[in-house]
C-alpha cells in the first residue's frame, strides 16, 4: 500500500508539474505575441539598438540578427563621430564599439557619460575621474558626484570641465585634472556661442571664454543667445556684447522678455 500511494504522489506531482510547463509555455508565447518593438536606434551601418514595449533593451547585429548585446537598461551614444556608446546593465556602466560591436570597457563604474575631447567621465567609489578610450585611468576619481544635485554634464569643452569640489562648489578643471577656475559656484553652465553662464544661489555671471569674468555673478537672470547676452538687473533688461560691452537696455518687468 505504501509504494501504490507514493506512485500516486509521484503521478499527481509530474502531471502538476506538466500543466505549470505547458502554461508557463502558453504565457511566453502569449507575451512574445503582444511584445512589439517600440524604438529603435542606429548605432552605424552594422548594429542597432532596440527598445520593446515590455522594456527588453538589446544591441543587435543588422545583418545577421545576432543579439551582441542584451538585458540593458539603458544605451546613449555621444557625437555622431565617437564610435563608442555607455550603456547601463545590472546597475553597472561599460562602453559599446558602435562599429564593432565589441564590448571595449565592461560595465563596472557605478556612474558614466560619454566621451568629449578623448576622456570620458566616470563614478567609482562616489568620486568622480576620467578614462580614456581604452579604459585606462587619465584622472583619478577625485571629485564629489552630489547625488540629488542639479544634474551636471561632466563633458569637456574647449578642454574644460566642470566639477564639484567635496564642499559641493563647482569650478572646472583641465585635461590634466588642475582647477583652472576655483570652486566658488553652485553650478557652472556647458558653454553656449563659447561663453559659459554661472550660478551662485539666485544670482547669475559670465565666463568668458578666455576664462576671464566677463559678467560679475550679480545679475538677477541672464540668457546667452546669438546676438549676445540678454541679462536682468533691478528691473532692467539689458542685451550685452560678448566683448561685456552694453548695447541695448530697456526697462522689463518680464524675466526673458527679449
Amino acid at each position: 500500500m505504501k509504494i501504490f500511494w507514493k506512485v500516486i504522489v509521484a503521478v499527481i506531482a509530474f502531471s502538476l508539474l506538466g500543466i505549470m510547463i505547458v502554461l508557463g509555455t502558453a504565457y511566453i508565447k502569449s507575451v512574445e505575441r503582444h511584445t512589439y518593438l517600440a524604438d529603435n536606434k542606429v548605432l552605424s551601418d552594422k548594429y542597432v539598438y532596440e527598445e520593446f514595449s515590455n522594456g527588453k533593451k538589446r544591441v543587435k547585429n543588422r545583418a545577421t540578427q545576432q543579439v551582441i548585446l542584451d538585458r540593458l537598461e539603458w544605451l546613449v551614444t555621444g557625437d555622431k563621430a565617437d564610435s563608442l556608446a555607455v550603456f547601463c546593465r545590472k546597475g553597472k556602466r561599460g562602453y559599446l564599439n558602435c562599429y564593432t560591436g565589441e564590448v571595449v570597457i565592461p560595465a563596472q563604474y557605478e556612474r558614466a557619460w560619454v566621451f568629449s575631447e578623448g576622456l570620458a567621465a566616470v563614478v567609482s567609489g562616489g568620486k568622480i575621474g576620467f578614462i580614456d578610450r581604452q579604459g585606462r585611468t587619465v584622472i583619478p576619481p577625485t571629485w564629489s558626484y552630489p547625488v540629488g544635485s542639479q544634474e551636471m554634464d561632466y563633458l569637456f569643452k574647449g578642454g574644460y570641465c566642470a566639477v564639484f569640489d567635496n564642499a559641493r562648489q563647482c569650478g572646472l578643471i583641465d585635461r590634466n585634472g588642475q582647477w583652472k577656475v576655483a570652486p566658488r559656484y553652485d553650478y557652472i553652465y556647458m558653454p553656449e556661442e563659447g561663453l559659459r553662464i554661472l550660478q551662485k544661489g539666485d544670482r547669475w555671471g559670465v565666463l568668458g571664454d578666455s576664462l576671464q569674468i566677463l559678467m560679475p555673478v550679480e545679475y538677477d537672470w541672464l540668457k546667452i543667445v546669438p546676438e549676445g547676452i540678454v541679462c536682468i538687473q533691478g528691473g532692467k533688461q539689458q542685451v550685452i556684447g560678448k566683448d561685456g560691452k552694453t548695447y541695448e537696455s530697456k526697462e522689463s518687468d518680464c524675466r526673458g522678455s527679449y
